[in-house]
């Protein structure tokens, strides 16, 4: 059996603990700084390409809208107009109209 250390023979271990936050902090950093590294050496048309891309399901979403509002808005004015024109129709042959007894023989 191993024998017993005396107190002061014994030394509390040393143990260390990674700081991951630290680690994760430096990396997010890196990594932004590399971004705009990056888009600082793009040209325009490359800047505005990548934006597209990121955003693209926003402006896809928005077109489509646009055009959606804009075709219900020109097929009210299409509607307006057949109705107008329809009136005016009516209102010709009602005033084409004649009443044969009223004519002199």
């Amino acid at each position: 059996m191993p024998e017993m250390k005396n107190l002061v023979d014994i030394k509390p271990p040393d143990i260390t603990v990674p700081n991951y936050e630290a680690r994760y902090k430096a990396m997010l950093n890196a990594k932004a700084k590399a971004i705009s590294e990056r888009k600082k050496h793009l040209k325009l048309i490359d800047r505005i390409l990548e934006e597209v891309a990121n955003y693209g399901i926003w402006l896809m979403l928005g077109l489509i809208a646009f055009v959606l509002i804009y075709t219900i808005y020109k097929e009210k004015e299409t509607e307006q107009k057949i109705v107008a024109g329809q009136e005016r129709l009516e209102q010709k042959e009602q005033g084409e109209k004649k009443d044969i007894w009223q004519d002199e023989f």
